[in-house]
């Protein structure tokens, strides 16, 4: 009997130290170690800027650290396929963009799978725009256009088949202008050339190219956004010249590996909700000119399913 006993009080000590230290136990504590935000772009980007302002306030809301990796090429597969060859446990993080829809459902389409991922939460839109040197001969957009209808100019930007390239695919399909795009690994790194004058043109976001503009370097000629920015108030928006299909929004947002708890999931959403809604996140915003666009998991995923449909139909059109 008392053997009995013993054995019965053994099995109940087994069970709750595997409750204790199980998977929900795990969750209860997470995290508890350092959590990785890996960047796709260059050092210096948008996007990098981005991962590093949440990397900053994030642990006011969870304890720990957010240390920002660049993991640049190949279109963002190089970051994705550490992330995907890392535990699903919410330690490592991707920040994304707009891009992420494009590369999936073209060059990446037959290396990664939108079920492959956990969408996290989107954060921020951004608008696109169009910059030149301002040592350039086309001093307005319509300058630029329609030089570029008669002799082919570049543009240079991120990716490929990003979200960028797509853009100026659009625009040159809308004008009739002849562009070649030109891929780098970042907004950032597109604009060397284009200070040299080796590229005509370079398309990225606000945040890549404010500091430039302030120096006196470059010049904006267009933006994507239905009303002009405020910090650039000699750009015209694509809208503004007739091309109603050239206004768009590029988000910025941050996902992991699928199979996280819902633990784990639930505390990543409250980090990013709190993260959004700080005061210091919203002066980010408001100085690299980006729009509030926090959106849960559940919405994000939606929006980045939706996104993948539009790209496919508009990637037929080219």
């Amino acid at each position: 009997m008392r053997t009995a006993i013993s054995t019965a009080l053994a099995a109940c000590a087994v069970l709750a130290f595997l409750t204790a230290t199980g998977p929900r136990a795990l969750a209860a504590d997470y995290p508890s170690k350092p959590i990785v935000l890996v960047s796709q772009a260059s050092a210096g980007s948008a996007m990098d800027l981005f991962c590093r302002m949440v990397a900053k306030l994030a642990p006011k809301y969870v304890h720990q650290t957010i240390v920002v990796e660049n993991r640049t090429g190949g279109d963002g597969a190089v970051a994705m396929e550490y992330l995907l060859s890392q535990p699903s446990d919410g330690y490592t993080l991707l920040a994304i963009t707009r891009s992420f829809a494009t590369t999936l459902d073209t060059d990446l389409k037959d290396k990664f799978k939108p079920d492959d991922f956990s969408f996290v939460a989107s954060m921020v839109g951004d608008s696109y725009v169009l910059s030149v040197s301002t040592d350039s001969p086309y001093k307005t957009i319509k300058d630029f256009l329609a030089a570029a209808k008669t002799t082919p100019l570049t543009v240079a930007g991120f990716g490929t088949n990003s979200a960028e390239g797509i853009f100026a695919r659009r625009l040159a399909q809308e004008s009739g202008a002849k562009l070649n795009w030109v891929p780098y690994p970042g907004g950032a790194a597109a604009i060397a050339p284009v200070l040299g004058n080796h590229i005509a043109a370079v398309l990225n976001h606000p945040g890549d190219v404010k500091s430039f503009v302030e120096s006196g370097k470059l010049r904006v000629l267009a933006a994507s956004n239905d009303a002009a920015i405020k910090q650039f108030p000699n750009a015209v928006t694509f809208r503004s010249l007739g091309y109603r299909d050239l206004t768009a929004q590029h988000y910025r947002g941050v996902i992991t590996k699928a199979g996280i708890s819902g633990d784990v999931a639930r505390r990543l959403d409250d980090l990013f909700k709190h993260v959004s809604k700080d005061p210091e996140f919203v002066q980010y915003m408001k100085q690299t000119d980006v729009e509030p666009y926090y959106n849960d998991s559940r919405a994000f995923t939606n929006i980045v399913r939706s996104d993948m449909d539009i790209i496919a139909r508009q990637m037929l059109q080219k």
